[in-house]
């Protein structure tokens, strides 16, 4: 795949021909904001009390269900193992392009664990690109963390997996299971990454001349116009007329027994 960028005016770099035969994608670096923060401390409240608030929240719930002696009880709830693994790579995420500014979520990530989650552990470091790729990409596109093999390595696999209880390895082979196996402890991560932010990136906002206002704040999504977009959103301005439905689209179930 070839990939360029064009200068302030919109022309491509000087000796670059382009295939009269091939497709090209024109991609923003970033989307414009839909709005902005009004200063650095309110974007620092913000990952604070909002980003890492939520990851607390699912925390201090995890903590309860382990507290409670009666939770091997079929009662409909789960270990939130995977939840707070998942919320703690789109937390990462975020606050990787806060840092960097780049369009390559890995790229952004490895900037970031380089120089705010390194100091914490070091291992963070020694795997950030596998951590992408197994737990963020498998957790959040398919509700699993991702075995690791290696092509022409004779089929050799690496087993993982992600724990909560205390006793749960964290960056670490998980001893209960045999053969190669890499274990991730979701609430030792969501500490540390809290800790990154508190021990060092929360400053570097308030000291940065990069425009970190603008990289935190929601993107503005920027749709082509096609038959199936407008139909979509004709029915959502549809929602917002005095003559929407007040059921909220709900069925009556309690009716049609």
């Amino acid at each position: 795949m070839k990939r360029f960028k064009t200068n302030a005016n919109g022309e491509i770099p000087a000796g670059c021909k382009l295939d009269a035969n091939a497709v090209y994608a024109l991609v923003r670096d970033m989307p414009p904001a839909a709005s902005t923060f009004s200063d650095k401390q309110q974007l620092i409240d913000w990952i604070n009390n909002c980003i890492l608030g939520d990851l607390r929240t699912l925390r201090f719930g995890i903590q309860t269900y382990l507290a409670d002696s009666n939770r091997d009880v079929k009662n409909g709830l789960g270990g939130g193992n995977f939840l707070l693994a998942s919320g703690c790579c789109l937390a990462l995420e975020y606050v990787a392009r806060i840092f960097n500014g780049g369009n390559n979520a890995e790229v952004n990530v490895k900037r970031y664990t380089e120089k705010f989650l390194k100091p914490i552990n070091n291992k963070y470091a020694d795997v950030s690109g596998l951590m992408w790729k197994v737990f963020r990409n498998g957790l959040v596109h398919g509700s699993w963390p991702q075995s690791i093999e290696i092509e022409a390595e004779n089929g050799q696999k690496i087993r993982v997996g992600v724990g909560v209880e205390p006793s749960d390895p964290h960056l670490a082979p998980e001893r209960k299971w045999s053969g190669p196996s890499l274990a991730l402890n979701a609430i030792t991560f969501m500490e540390d990454l809290e800790a990154s932010v508190e021990r060092g990136f929360a400053q570097w906002i308030l000291d940065t001349t990069d425009p970190v206002l603008e990289r935190g704040a929601p993107r503005l999504l920027i749709l082509h116009k096609d038959d199936q977009v407008q139909l979509e959103v004709q029915r959502v301005l549809e929602w917002n007329s005095s003559s929407a439905d007040p059921s909220g689209g709900k069925s009556d179930v309690a009716s049609a027994r």
